[in-house]
């Protein structure tokens, strides 16, 4: 039987990876947000870091998958923050430009103006 090194073939990987699924499931950011999408790359996050560590070694998605989630979570506090008017405190507060404000809460004088 070939080894597969500490990744597969370990008892202790299963239990390892059911813990990480519960702890990722019960989670305040995933009572937080049911979108479909957002809930798979948490939990393919959550799952890669934990290989990750026990293998010694990134797994690649890891890094991509974290700036997609960091970006996913900022675009939402945004527009939880967003009250009508904040255009220029969000922008100084997320280090975006005014316009990136505008574009990312689909505001229609953001539109006229691109036109």
């Amino acid at each position: 039987m070939p080894d597969h090194g500490p990744l597969i073939g370990d008892a202790g990987v299963a239990c390892d990876m059911a813990d990480v699924i519960h702890a990722t499931i019960t989670s305040e950011a995933w009572r937080f947000d049911d979108d479909v999408h957002v809930r798979v790359e948490m939990l393919t996050l959550a799952l890669c870091e934990a290989l990750s560590v026990r293998a010694g070694r990134p797994i690649p998605p890891v890094a991509q998958l974290r700036a997609a989630m960091d970006v996913r979570e900022r675009n939402a506090a945004i527009k939880r923050e967003f009250d009508g008017h904040n255009y220029f405190a969000l922008a100084t507060r997320y280090r975006l430009s005014v316009r990136q404000i505008r574009r990312l809460l689909d505001d229609p004088r953001a539109e006229r103006r691109r036109k």
